[in-house]
């Protein structure tokens, strides 16, 4: 038996060629909070985790992101690797192997010359 002919899908939507209305806004918004976050740690006005934070929030406020896709873009490896590195510190700290290679460096400095 002959099969039905399926419905062409409908295309699908092209990107626009200009921006939405308000799109140039947020995006003002959004690459001004990145060089104000920049500027004013570069400044010491505050932690790159404060100021992040901060622009975080204000792109929030303003709908340049929505708080899921805010949630959505926290790479949760990074975290774990960071919260990690606190624990290995703190370890390398107590135990005195830090003091330790800082004694070891510092003895060989006049071999090596000045450490970046």
């Amino acid at each position: 038996p002959p099969r039905p002919s399926a419905s062409p899908s409908p295309p699908s939507p092209s990107p626009p060629l200009l921006p939405q209305p308000g799109v140039r806004g947020k995006q003002l918004v959004a690459g001004g909070s990145l060089v104000a976050v920049l500027a004013l740690s570069l400044c010491g006005a505050g932690t790159l985790l404060h100021l992040s934070l901060a622009a975080a929030f204000l792109l929030v406020g303003v709908g340049c992101l929505t708080v899921e896709q805010a949630f959505r873009s926290i790479q949760h490896r990074v975290l774990l690797t960071i919260a990690a590195s606190f624990g290995l510190g703190a370890a390398l700290d107590r135990s005195g192997l830090s003091a330790m290679l800082g004694a070891l460096l510092a003895e060989l400095e006049p071999l090596l010359g000045p450490l970046p």
